[in-house]
């Protein structure tokens, strides 16, 4: 979980968003590179085998605000950050919004492949770099250099100053629309952070981001650190090796209809599925003030490849402050712990929640753990949860510097990555 240190709002659908984008963009005349909204410059490089970054910039750069780009189908190597400060759309060229989400490898959406070296930390501190309102990204593949370039991204992965190039898209912004993309092999920190915005995150694939028992390694799928009626649903998270959703802070959000699934093997394992928290010193606010966290389904497999279930509070990281939401109808199967409560600063809500717990004995960052209850409520948090049956029937104890799926690496080297 890589330290990175929105008023409600009707918003068109990405459909209707790109149709007036796009006419802004035939308004505004022809632009060398660009015909129709179409990224033309970018057709010859569409085998990835040739820088194809300053063709992707100079277009993004020539577009008008509120226009779209339209990158054409194939794959694309990017050997420098993009970086857009503009309204945009960026979507695949000849896919309709309502056409199926793109898959990990889908021939029909544009693929973006980012493959940074340590210099170009002094560009952007991740490879794509979104800071504006009124993003859209639509029908796009973001795929990592873990498997294409691991030496490349193994030393990226281990210096302090460029870890984000391993990762894969920031942003910033209000009224942002993230649908139908996937976010895949990124190395380490996160495939996807958002820092603060509101909009939606939908129908989305975070799949198979860094690699769990490798040190270092590890990435989140998609971090948000401070949130304001953002809607995140409907998205799959396999495989995302720190935590596969991780959120700092979110008032009047909706996490809904999420699902989480890993592979069998220990590579592909997270420490935790769905974490609401803080980041420390005051870097996200732990806030979740009329955010409702619903029916996300969690299964970690029969190999148990994941620590925590659902999250809530900081503690077994560090300590940070978390109050306000509510968790309800959420099912977790195959978890070490199901439902992790530790580190609450003030009420939280807590109630109808299925947990197939899996008791057992488990590696942790303290020695082996014996977990015996499906949810558990830290002591002194028990006092936060509103829904006494709950507190009554989870077991009682602080996971205080035990952290669970934990591989073989030094603890003072996983809190720093954390």
């Amino acid at each position: 979980m890589g330290l990175r240190a929105p008023h409600p709002f009707r918003m068109p659908g990405v459909l209707g968003l790109i149709l007036v984008m796009f006419c802004a963009t035939a308004m505004a005349g022809p632009s060398r590179g660009v015909a129709h909204g179409i990224c033309t410059a970018l057709r010859p490089l569409a085998d990835g085998s040739k820088d194809a970054a300053p063709a992707l910039q100079h277009c993004l750069d020539s577009a008008s605000p509120g226009s779209t780009v339209q990158i054409p189908a194939g794959s694309y190597l990017l050997l420098s950050p993009i970086i857009v400060r503009r309204p945009l759309a960026l979507t695949t060229a000849g896919l309709p919004s309502g056409a199926p989400a793109c898959r990990r490898v889908d021939p029909r959406c544009a693929t973006l492949l980012p493959t940074m070296s340590a210099t170009a930390s002094a560009q952007a501190p991740m490879p794509i770099d979104f800071q504006a309102d009124n993003l859209a990204i639509d029908h796009i593949i973001f795929a990592g250099s873990r498997t294409r370039a691991p030496k490349l991204a193994a030393t990226l992965c281990l210096s302090t100053t460029a870890r984000g190039l391993a990762g894969g898209l920031r942003l910033n912004g209000q009224n942002v629309h993230v649908t139908r993309s996937v976010f895949r092999d990124f190395a380490c920190y996160s495939a996807f952070e958002m820092g603060a915005g509101s909009g939606v995150i939908t129908d989305n694939l975070f799949a198979n981001n860094g690699t769990h028992n490798v040190n270092m390694m590890w990435s989140d799928g998609l971090t948000i650190h401070d949130g304001k009626h953002l809607r995140v649903s409907n998205n799959l998270f396999v495989d995302n090796t720190d935590v596969q959703l991780i959120f700092g802070g979110c008032t009047d959000c909706s996490v809904t209809g999420n699902r989480f699934r890993h592979s069998i093997g220990e590579a592909g394992g997270s420490f935790a599925e769905l974490m609401i928290h803080a980041w420390p010193a005051g870097a996200t606010s732990g806030r979740y003030d009329g955010t409702v966290v619903s029916n996300n389904d969690i299964d970690c497999g029969p190999r148990h490849r994941c620590g925590f279930g659902i999250m809530i509070g900081a503690r077994p990281w560090y300590q940070a402050p978390t109050s306000g939401g509510t968790l309800t109808g959420n099912h977790v199967r195959n978890a070490m712990l199901g439902i992790n409560v530790d580190g609450l600063s003030g009420p939280v809500q807590i109630g109808s929640n299925q947990v197939v717990s899996a008791p057992g004995s488990y590696r942790a960052s303290c020695g082996a753990k014996s977990v015996t209850a499906g949810i558990n409520i830290a002591p002194s948090s028990r006092g936060f949860v509103s829904n006494a049956q709950v507190a009554q029937s989870a077991s009682a104890e602080s996971y205080a510097d035990c952290l669970l799926n934990y591989p073989s690496f030094s603890r003072t080297t996983a809190t720093a990555a954390h």
